[in-house]
């Protein structure tokens, strides 16, 4: 059984940019500007896959996680998405 699937993480992340009026990567670019002194899950993934990056990352703080991103929390240099 699959706890997350494509489909459902993509249409998560279609809910919240349609919410917010935002593209996905301007969403991402907002959710980069917050910085926590800790976190409790390591996210990582390419950047190709930006719009389910977006729809796990909404459904696990949505969950009350504090979750880290290795492109959207990285240093801006390094980051895929400024």
């Amino acid at each position: 059984m699959a706890f997350l699937r494509t489909d459902d993480m993509r249409a998560r992340a279609s809910r919240r940019t349609a919410d917010l009026g935002l593209s996905v990567r301007e969403t991402l670019r907002r959710v980069a500007q917050r910085r926590l002194e800790r976190y409790d899950i390591f996210l990582s993934q390419t950047i190709r896959d930006a719009e389910i990056v977006l729809g796990v990352y909404d459904l696990l703080t949505s969950k009350g996680y504090a979750v880290f991103c290795d492109w959207i929390d990285s240093a801006e240099e390094e980051s895929g998405i400024r």
